[in-house]
């Protein structure tokens, strides 16, 4: 029990000194990043798609453009023949561009009514992620080291005797 209370007042003080550290660490987004069609024009089989992007100018984001269509909701594609201002970079701002090759999808009726959904995700790993990880490790190699072994009992050495060399 004493060893438990030991661990408890030396784990007390360091979550109280880290608990400020997060607060401060935290992210204070007001808005999550967000993308708004704003425009589409069609040249024949190139469709340009105008749209906004909500979020931080220096960041990084994650840009995805989803073909749906009107009669059925519940399918959507993501276009992969893109260009200009999807796939991942410093896209915050407004009238982006976007220019997709309709031959992608050879399936599509000519006058089928769909519309485009832009997806804006954060490129990479919050660097918030790796200090709580890193906090995380740390907190639980305290523990394993401060917790000693368990009350009652001993570590008595055992001694394997080595083979006897087979008889001839």
């Amino acid at each position: 029990m004493k060893r438990f209370l030991f661990a408890a007042r030396l784990a007390a003080p360091s979550l109280v000194a880290l608990l400020p550290l997060l607060l401060i660490c935290s992210p204070s987004r007001a808005e999550e990043p967000s993308g708004e069609v704003i425009g589409v024009e069609v040249h024949g089989s190139e469709v340009t798609i105008t749209y906004n992007l909500r979020g931080e100018p220096d960041e990084e984001y994650e840009v995805r453009v989803f073909l749906i269509s009107r009669k059925r909701p519940d399918v959507s594609r993501e276009l992969q023949l893109v260009s200009g201002h999807v796939g991942t970079g410093k896209f915050a701002g407004k009238v982006r561009r976007i220019l997709w090759n309709m031959k992608e999808f050879a399936d599509i009726q000519e006058g089928e009514p769909f519309v485009f959904r832009i997806v804006v995700d954060t490129a990479g790993t919050p660097w918030y992620y790796w200090v709580g990880g890193g906090a995380l490790a740390g907190g639980i190699a305290t523990y394993l080291i401060v917790k000693g072994k368990p009350a009652g009992t001993s570590m008595t050495p055992v001694v394997v005797p080595n083979p006897l060399p087979p008889a001839r």
